[in-house]
């Protein structure tokens, strides 16, 4: 969410045809909803109006005391480096200046364009299934979520290892119960704006209690549901040691749980991989909250390092399942304009052999035992030990908090 004192002015190029005016100020709506009372204009560098100037002017008696300059295109070229920030009085090779208007002094901040992003590969999918399709829809991406963890190598192994996904996490919720502090997660920080001491949370996939244990330090309530029996074990006696005597437990899946009312947050941290009918999911969990709805997905990389673990261990190539993308998507598509945030954790740990242990904690015991001094190679080259001690991995895992605001 952007501060209320600065206001966005969306640039498009202009057009003889009304389609590009009309894409500029649909887009600035979007960012208008999804940001609350921020206030956004549209100008346009030739032929539409209003023009730039006018664009900026547009802002006098608004109350903002800074203004970004959003150019609505993708790529760099000859418009947003010289010719947009000539008409706006930025320097050559800088971002920001002063402008004047109506008697007070506003900093003028001048954005990139959109650029190479997740967010328009997501777009530029939807527009490949429509060509596809031959039809203006979007893809069924409730249906590509399904079929993707369906076809992802994790479900396959776990298919392997276990009679069902919650014995499966019933049998790793040791190793993970060690693992997840060894995450330097912001996710709670993130929320912090978003709570009082008044607060009631849904957590939803609990595990052992990384969300819970810490929300329900600052909040009035927290109820947590984890269907792995195994997991709440943990997540209850740590309950138990921090003395939390706000956090009520039902050990069930989503889709069954029984729960009354509304919160004012519901939180959903990696626990989205199991669920089976996305769409009923997702609106189970929106009419859930009164206000805020957050989502912690992975994001795929090109340095996958879990990829190349699984290559060594299995022998087999990586195939992950989708990601936020993915998410996203469904959202925009039943409704709703999420905002995303990408979040980088890093993993810490007291030596290699800790490092190992965290790195492999999903795979089986056995499988780790005869690939152990690979493992170990491989992982060497990618952490690093800091002046406190700790070994840290020099790569950042990536993750993406899906943000839906009740209110917008």
């Amino acid at each position: 969410m952007m501060e209320n004192n600065t206001g966005v002015l969306v640039l498009g190029h202009g057009s003889s045809l009304p389609y590009n005016k009309e894409v500029v100020n649909a887009v600035a709506d979007m960012i208008g909803k999804c940001n609350g009372n921020t206030v956004v204009k549209t100008a346009f560098l030739n032929i539409d109006t209003p023009t730039l100037h006018e664009g900026l002017k547009s802002f006098e008696g608004t109350g903002v005391n800074r203004i970004v300059a959003l150019p609505c295109f993708l790529a760099p070229g000859v418009h947003t480096t010289k010719d947009i920030p000539r008409v706006l009085g930025i320097e050559e090779g800088d971002n920001r200046t002063m402008v004047q208007l109506g008697g007070a002094d506003i900093e003028l901040v001048y954005a990139e364009p959109l650029g190479a992003d997740p967010c328009i590969a997501g777009i530029a999918c939807r527009r490949i299934g429509d060509a596809l399709n031959n039809q203006s829809g979007m893809p069924d991406w409730a249906q590509l979520w399904e079929q993707g963890m369906r076809e992802s190598s994790w479900m396959d192994d776990i298919a392997q290892q276990a009679n069902s996904v919650n014995e499966y996490w019933d049998d790793q919720s040791p190793r993970y119960n060690r693992g997840h502090d060894a995450y330097r997660s912001p996710v709670v920080d993130r929320l912090e704006k978003y709570i009082e001491t008044t607060t009631t949370v849904l957590d939803i996939g609990a595990g052992t209690g990384a969300l819970t244990i810490p929300l329900a330090k600052k909040v009035n309530k927290v109820v947590s549901i984890e269907p792995s029996a195994g997991m709440l074990d943990y997540l209850k006696n740590a309950a138990s040691k921090e003395n939390l005597d706000n956090i009520e437990f039902i050990n069930n899946t989503w889709e069954d749980a029984k729960i009354s009312g509304q919160y004012d947050i519901v939180v959903c941290s990696h626990a989205l991989y199991f669920i089976t009918d996305m769409k009923k999911s997702l609106q189970r969990m929106i009419d859930a909250t009164g206000k805020y709805l957050f989502l912690m997905i992975g994001v795929h990389e090109s340095n996958d390092r879990y990829g190349d673990i699984w290559k060594i261990i299995k022998g087999t190539s990586y195939k992950p399942g989708p990601d936020y993308i993915n998410i996203y998507n469904l959202l925009r598509e039943m409704g709703w304009y999420p905002e995303v945030q990408i979040i980088t954790t890093t993993m810490e740990c007291a030596d290699l052999d800790e490092a190992v242990k965290l790195a492999t904690s999903h795979f089986d015991e056995s499988d780790i035992l005869a690939k152990k001094d690979a493992i170990r190679s491989y992982i060497s080259q990618f952490i690093q030990q800091e002046s406190d001690g700790m070994f840290r991995w020099k790569d950042s895992f990536k993750s993406a908090l899906i943000v839906v605001n009740k209110n917008v």
